[in-house]
């Protein structure tokens, strides 16, 4: 109950919102500082995946 699905909620419309903004401003060129596609948010069941396809795994015994 710490408010995390409205943070990144909040945060996704919001960075959304500038892409939409700047690429009306500038005309959609080159010139745009917010060069980011738009957020698409998809959200996944953490039980139907493995611990390592979700955070990926780190193999510390491999040589470099």
């Amino acid at each position: 109950m710490s408010g995390k699905t409205t943070c990144w909620s909040i945060l996704s419309e919001a960075l959304n919102r500038l892409h939409k903004e700047e690429k009306e401003e500038k005309g959609g060129g080159d010139n745009i500082k917010f060069n980011q596609p738009p957020i698409k948010v998809e959200v996944l069941n953490p039980k139907s995946i493995s611990v390592e396809e979700l955070y990926g795994a780190f193999d510390d015994q491999s040589p470099p």
